[in-house]
């Protein structure tokens, strides 16, 4: 059995005092300072098979910070699309910026736009399925 690093963060919601899940994000005007690093560098050559995102509208820097793992590795991507509408076609460009034999799969969980998740698979890896982590 391999045991994976895993790192938490969370930021309160700049409005605290309703929070619902749906109002947290990180904002540059709060009172709590994390220290991040890029994927690429936490994970250096560790096998990365699988990467699942969503971390309040980070996504897209978090993908450019795993570049080098994603071009190298092509491990499956679960990527959170929903905290800002810019991501619906900034997240899947991003993705094929880094590594352009992706095939993508959108998948919307409710009747509304939040739980929308891109689903990244490399096209080239012999036996390629994906699946839904819920």
């Amino acid at each position: 059995m391999n045991a994976w690093p895993l790192v938490s963060i969370i930021i309160p919601a700049s409005n605290a005092d309703r929070f619902d899940g749906l109002g947290s994000k990180i904002s540059n005007s709060g009172n709590c300072y994390v220290q991040a690093i890029s994927l690429d560098d936490f994970f250096g050559i560790e096998k990365i098979t699988r990467i699942t995102m969503d971390i309040e509208g980070q996504e897209g820097a978090t993908l450019r910070g795993a570049a080098r793992l994603i071009k190298y590795q092509r491990p499956d991507l679960s990527i959170s699309v929903y905290h800002d509408p810019k991501q619906l076609w900034e997240i899947p460009s991003t993705i094929l910026s880094i590594e352009s034999e992706y095939k993508l799969y959108l998948h919307n969980y409710t009747s509304y736009a939040v739980e929308t998740v891109v689903y990244a698979t490399y096209s080239k890896r012999k036996s390629s399925k994906i699946s839904r982590a819920r």
